[in-house]
C-alpha cells in the first residue's frame, strides 16, 4: 500500500480484523479465520484503506470497504482459493 509492505495474516481473534501503523517495524494485517464471502472481502478491504490512509476516520472506513465490498460481489468477484 503506498510503496509500504503489510504481511497479511488469517489468525484466530475477536474481531474482523486490524492493522498495524505503518510506521511499524514488521507491519501486518490480521484477518479474523473464517470468514468467508462478501464479509472477507469487506473486512480486506477495509484493513486495507487503514493501511493506505491512518487519518481516516472509522465512519468513513467502514463505508468505503462496505460500499466497494458489495460493488466487488456484484460484479463476481469470489475468493478462489483459502
Amino acid at each position: 500500500m503506498l510503496g509500504k509492505r503489510w504481511r497479511i495474516r488469517f489468525v484466530s481473534m475477536k474481531d474482523y480484523g486490524e492493522c498495524d501503523p505503518p510506521s511499524k517495524t514488521g507491519k501486518e494485517i490480521r484477518i479474523r479465520k473464517g470468514l468467508k464471502g462478501e464479509i472477507l472481502l469487506d473486512t480486506i478491504l477495509h484493513e486495507l484503506a487503514h493501511a493506505a490512509d491512518q487519518s481516516k476516520d472509522e465512519e468513513w472506513v467502514n463505508e468505503m470497504a462496505s460500499d466497494m465490498a458489495r460493488a466487488l460481489w456484484r460484479l463476481g468477484y469470489r475468493r478462489t482459493t483459502e
